[in-house]
């Protein structure tokens, strides 16, 4: 029974060690972001799926703080066609207006999202991930399922920011 308690602490303790980093991590870079406070940026959000073999790219341009325009580029090469699939979207009437890509929101709003949708998820459940690669700023937020083998990862993954 002893041992039982002792392997519960172990993971307790571990599942606690793995939220505190990713709330350091988060915060220093949520703040990093807060302190660059730019109102004109764009940023690149990337997926992938090997099963697929598909590629995407989508350009989200911010200025003063709105979302003003999104493009999107697809390489799917599923059955070696590598097809390339592109369009743009640069009027309050047509942003959103597609199904693919990533939705056109700013970066405080996907720092929101990571803080309420990921970080809160049940870390017995799911592998949560969290980086800052982009100079301090998010760079992957997201889940895997534990038991799933290929393209787990749901969230968002951003390639690169520029303000």
């Amino acid at each position: 029974m002893k041992y039982l308690i002792f392997a519960f602490l172990c993971v307790s303790f571990a599942l606690n060690a793995q939220a505190i980093s990713f709330s350091k991590e988060y915060s220093d870079s949520l703040n990093q972001w807060n302190t660059l406070n730019p109102s004109s940026y764009s940023f690149v959000v990337y997926t992938q799926s090997e099963v697929a073999d598909l590629q995407t790219r989508t350009t989200i341009e911010v200025t003063n703080n709105v979302v003003t325009k999104r493009s999107f580029w697809k390489r799917d090469n599923y059955n070696y066609n590598n097809k390339i699939t592109t369009w743009e979207e640069n009027t309050p009437e047509t942003i959103n207006s597609h199904n693919e890509g990533f939705v056109a929101i700013n970066l405080s709003t996907v720092y929101s999202q990571c803080r309420n949708n990921v970080l809160t998820q049940d870390p017995i459940k799911y592998n949560i991930l969290f980086e800052s690669k982009n100079n301090g700023l998010i760079s992957k937020c997201g889940i895997s399922a534990i038991s799933c083998e290929d393209d787990c990862f749901r969230g968002v993954w951003i390639e690169s920011v520029t303000y």
